[in-house]
């Protein structure tokens, strides 16, 4: 685990000197635990791992965040982050320091993940996150376009986080200065055992004695070799999205039957009727 076992050195002057771990129970920015992890999470998105999350690629996710405090089903979320790929995150900061809670915040985010087609579909998703950044005196779309490149057809981006919603292609995370084996355990159990959606604690261990200058290490929990060759086998697969099916059906030369199909697909996605498949 970061917090207790992890150990950062400094090399400097041909010596290596050991970093002393700083306990985040203290909180920092003059703020408590949990408060601190929200902050760090909503200044640096780049704290969610990609490329622990997805190792070997050569695109690993990268996160804009959506929104802090993001409304689903009567409760909210503490951060809604969303990738390259449209993949929305799910990320939920708390203290895990006795078994109810433990058990309360693995139930917790996983209650998110099912209310969230209902309360996030159908555009609100976007909406919800354009109303945070507005309020901030942003713009989503320019975020979207500095983090993801100029080249991004938004349309086409939220036509396919909307699939990627519809079809249960979520990734949650826990996130904590330190997770009990007990939450992961019950992490890398869902993670195996879910199909579309990936589950994974996240460590945030820190380090330094220099409030003003700190080593921030996180730590992905969840992500087991299994998990990742089966990622890997299923990249070598063809996922028939809205947007790999529609650049598709560009390609066909015959107009009139090309446009029927997209006909036919607008209208399962507008209808909450479409489904991915993915073929060898």
């Amino acid at each position: 685990m970061t917090t207790n076992s992890s150990e950062v050195f400094v090399f400097r002057d041909g010596e290596i000197t050991p970093l002393s771990a700083r306990s985040m129970r203290t909180g920092l920015f003059g703020k408590n635990l949990e408060d601190a992890l929200q902050t760090l999470f909503e200044k640096c998105p780049q704290l969610i791992p990609g490329k622990q999350i997805d190792p070997g690629s050569d695109e690993p996710p990268k996160f804009v965040l959506l929104r802090r405090e993001m409304p689903v089903g009567g409760w909210s979320l503490d951060h809604l982050f969303a990738d390259q790929n449209g993949i929305l995150t799910l990320v939920e900061t708390k203290l895990v320091e006795n078994p109810e809670s433990r058990r309360e915040v693995v139930g917790q985010i996983i209650e998110y993940a099912a209310n969230a087609i209902e309360a996030w579909s159908n555009g609100r998703v976007r909406q919800k996150a354009s109303e945070y950044w507005t309020q901030k005196g942003k713009s989503l779309d320019d975020i979207l376009l500095k983090e993801f490149g100029d080249e991004l057809d938004l349309e086409e981006y939220w036509k396919n986080l909307e699939a990627n919603l519809h079809n249960g292609r979520l990734r949650l995370i826990i996130a904590a200065d330190d997770l009990r084996p007990e939450v992961r355990r019950m992490v890398e159990y869902l993670n195996r055992e879910m199909e579309n959606a990936e589950v994974y604690g996240l460590e945030i261990g820190c380090f330094g004695d220099d409030a003003e200058s700190l080593v921030i290490v996180p730590h992905l929990v969840g992500q087991t070799q299994e998990n990742i060759d089966r990622k890997t086998s299923t990249r070598r697969s063809v996922t028939w999205s809205y947007a790999t099916l529609k650049s598709a059906f560009e390609e066909i030369s015959d107009e009139r039957l090309k446009s029927c199909l997209s006909r036919v697909l607008n209208w399962a996605m507008e209808e909450g009727c479409f489904l991915e498949a993915a073929t060898q």
